[in-house]
């Protein structure tokens, strides 16, 4: 599919569209922001809309698509602010993000969470 619904949040409907194989803009539709809709069809760009460009920089073997490039030239220097995920374990994210912790540090807060 290169169009999908992803929902409803807070009123607002979220869209993603396939742009290619790296890049897929997702949209977030705010019917507050365009007054009446009735009869109003879908269009992917709208005033009030919010946009967001999801570009996919490590192909899913490991190794860097044509958009590498920009991602390092953009990150420039700045590293330290990426966060780098290998886990979906919520406890583990949240722990990193709130105490920015080191991973065996969320390791062990997270591994007593689960035994107590």
């Amino acid at each position: 599919a290169t169009h999908a619904y992803l929902g409803h949040v807070s009123g607002n409907r979220w869209y993603l569209d396939k742009i290619d194989d790296d890049v897929w803009l997702r949209t977030i539709d705010r019917p507050s922001q365009h007054g009446n809709l009735s009869g109003f069809s879908w269009s992917p760009v709208r005033p009030g809309d919010w946009y967001c460009y999801l570009t996919r920089v490590i192909a899913p073997d490991g190794s860097a698509t044509k958009h590498w490039p920009a991602f390092v030239k953009h990150m420039g220097g700045e590293q330290s602010l990426l966060r780098v995920y290998t886990t979906n374990d919520n406890c583990m994210r949240k722990c990193d993000v709130q105490l920015f912790s080191s991973c065996d540090t969320c390791r062990k807060q997270c591994d007593s969470h689960e035994t107590a």
